[in-house]
């Protein structure tokens, strides 16, 4: 029985090694872009733009799925695209001046989920009480925004 029962189990330890050695790689891909990311940093915001020409797009997915291919080509291994702006159902920004290469960045998904980190902590309001960056800016005009998502990432050590 011990022997069936191993003779069993080793196809699923086989998959079971094969994903951890996949999300081991994928894991290293994430931290090579922001260790090189970071070393070469900080950055002008010319240099995290993927074009000096202010071009805007009907979505993200116009951006992403239909242009980029066009214009940028997709963000390399271990980067996302991000937007400065947060998109938001909040949000009365157009969403051209959303989805435009003045207010998407490309920088490493693991910088991203630290900009992400940052917005979720908590911002006093003017009366006093805790709410998170994210939420005190629901309603804000799309400058006010841009200028907290800048700030943020002056803050993290990726923006001079």
């Amino acid at each position: 029985m011990g022997d069936t029962a191993m003779a069993v189990d080793l196809p699923y330890q086989i998959a079971d090694t094969a994903l951890l050695i996949g999300e081991f790689v994928q894991l290293k891909t994430l931290t090579d872009a922001a260790v090189q990311f970071a070393n070469n940093g900080p950055y002008t915001l010319d240099q995290l733009r993927k074009d000096p020409n202010n071009r805007s797009f009907s979505s993200f997915d116009a951006f992403k799925k239909i242009d980029i291919i066009k214009f940028y080509g997709p963000a390399p291994p271990g980067y996302e695209y991000h937007h400065i702006v947060e998109q938001s159902a909040e949000n009365d920004i157009p969403a051209s001046e959303l989805n435009s290469t003045w207010n998407i960045v490309v920088i490493p998904k693991l910088i991203h989920e630290e900009i992400n980190s940052e917005y979720a902590q908590s911002a006093s309001d003017e009366n006093g009480g805790g709410v998170t960056i994210r939420d005190s800016l629901k309603g804000k005009p799309f400058e006010e925004q841009y200028e907290q998502g800048l700030e943020t990432m002056r803050k993290i050590g990726i923006l001079q």
